[in-house]
């Protein structure tokens, strides 16, 4: 028995035909969920570790590159123009969003990044010139990218090439590096990524199972990948317990001896960053640290885990003690260095700037006259075996270095001190200045009270010494007797060069 089908139902199935089916992934939906899992819990241990203010957007970076990543792996792009394209979309994405969301940089975002542009020169005129930059936006750009790059390769890895160890070991070694290196961390980041990565391979498993049977055609059963992503889990969920209940003396030699040899090589790329971008102390974080560690604070009887390895060899004239850094506070718990707030880091055009100082090669420290006539100076070779950043040891107060560094050292803020030509206590900044009025003759005050000294040679020294005083935001002002200066009236802040905390 025949039956017709009416022009209005073949309408109804036309457009049955015609309409539009999303687009499912062939892994499915819970791989690509739980990979994004993956990639938040890298971002978050990043964030949680506090390395500086401004990264609260790499959870958003990271999901982003990482559906790039995927969007391109589904694509027929050739290998290296994706990567390219995708490179330059992460660099401008992470620079948007500094010039959005970082205030310091400027009132708008242009002038921001007009701003991070000029910054961006200016750190590759100093990585030139072998000097260290110091700059907290570059800095946050810098993390930005790197968290970019690693979700998209870790996409890229896992939808185009199928690899899901090195897919799940990029995002690994992130939350691995900032739970290790950061106390602060805690433990949240490594237990979600335990889980979701563990789920994330059992479900991939599955996935690969479904294409070689279907290759055969094998049938497979409909609640096949959610069987295999609750394996996932439980084995996840036995990971996680059994790290915690497991005894810390359960390490062995060999366990030690294998970190050892991944440590050294993860140490000197750690140098490398530090040389090329050092990565500002103090800024937006709180360091609770062993003795070992040499951070901003320690607690006393916190634990510790020495070696017996040798760390550095010293080769001096005579035996010293070697400083890697210095402490000035006890609130009776532990030590911690509070030299950073003496500074006042917002400068008078806005700009936030760093409270290390950098010196040139073979350039020395101004001490003063009390250190040089109360110590000896000694001069002493120092060989380290296993670096620990850029931060360098020196033999007692440090004075000067055979290679460019960052010296954190406190500030002394003066509000109209007074100071003599020839006083003993005149800051070294301001000593030249003083050389350079000192027995000079000045013309009368003109009409907004200014006065110049009579020798025009000798009065545009004099400006441009006070123009780079006030470039470093010390304004300088003369006390006179007669024609002649006797006397400096400043205010601003002046490096204090005895109490050096650390050098990098």
């Amino acid at each position: 028995m025949a039956t017709a089908i009416g022009p209005a139902e073949r309408r109804g199935d036309q457009r049955r035909l015609r309409r539009p089916r999303w687009p499912h992934p062939a892994e499915g939906w819970a791989v690509l969920g739980l990979h994004a899992l993956v990639l938040l819990a890298a971002a978050w241990a990043v964030q949680r570790a506090d390395w500086a203010d401004g990264l609260g957007l790499l959870p958003v970076i990271a999901l982003a590159g990482g559906m790039t990543g995927c969007v391109l792996a589904k694509t027929t792009a050739a290998d290296l123009a994706a990567h390219v394209g995708a490179f330059w979309c992460g660099v401008v994405l992470v620079v948007l969003q500094t010039a959005l969301t970082y205030d310091a940089l400027g009132p708008t975002p242009p002038d921001r990044l007009s701003a991070l542009a000029a910054r961006a020169e200016t750190w590759v005129r100093d990585t030139a010139r072998g000097d260290q930059g110091n700059d907290l936006a570059l800095f946050v750009v810098l993390m930005g990218v790197t968290m970019w790059l690693v979700a998209y390769m870790s996409a890229w890895t896992l939808y185009r090439r199928q690899w899901l160890l090195a897919s799940t070991l990029l995002p690994g070694f992130v939350v691995l590096v900032n739970v290790g290196y950061q106390p602060g961390v805690g433990t949240a980041p490594l237990v979600l990524y335990l889980l979701a990565a563990c789920a994330l391979a059992a479900g991939h498993f599955a996935y690969r199972r479904r294409v070689e049977w279907r290759g055969f055609d094998i049938p497979s059963p409909a609640g096949l990948p959610w069987r295999f992503l609750g394996v996932g889990v439980n084995v996840g969920l036995v990971v996680v317990v059994a790290a915690w209940t497991l005894p810390i003396g359960a390490r062995n030699q060999a366990v030690d001896a294998a970190w050892d040899r991944v440590e050294r090589p993860l140490a000197a790329a750690a140098e490398r960053w530090q040389e090329l971008l050092p990565m500002p102390e103090g800024q937006g974080r709180e360091v609770a640290a062993t003795y070992a560690e040499f951070g901003a604070s320690f607690e006393m009887g916190g634990p510790l885990d020495l070696g017996d390895a040798p760390v550095l060899y010293l080769q001096a004239a005579s035996s010293a003690y070697l400083s890697a850094q210095h402490y000035d506070r006890y609130d009776g718990f532990g030590w911690e260095s509070d030299v950073d707030r003496t500074f006042e880091a917002r400068g008078a055009d806005g700009a936030t700037y760093s409270s290390q100082m950098r010196f040139a090669a073979g350039q020395a420290v101004g001490l003063s006259g009390e250190i040089v006539r109360t110590t000896e100076p000694t001069t002493g070779s120092i060989t380290v075996l296993r670096p620990t950043g850029a931060r360098l040891f020196t033999v007692g107060t440090h004075e000067k270095a055979d290679r460019p560094t960052s010296v954190q050292l406190s500030w002394q803020q003066l509000d109209g001190a007074r100071f003599g030509i020839a006083d003993g206590d005149l800051p070294p900044d301001l000593r030249r200045l003083a050389s350079l009025v000192d027995g000079k003759s000045f013309g009368p005050p003109d009409a907004a009270g200014v006065r110049v000294a009579r020798d025009g040679t000798q009065a545009e020294l004099i400006s441009r010494e006070l123009d780079q005083l006030g470039g470093r935001f010390l304004r300088v002002g003369f006390e006179f007797e007669g024609d002649r200066v006797v006397g400096l009236v400043v205010d601003g802040q002046v490096p204090v060069y005895d109490d050096v905390e650390a050098v990098f």
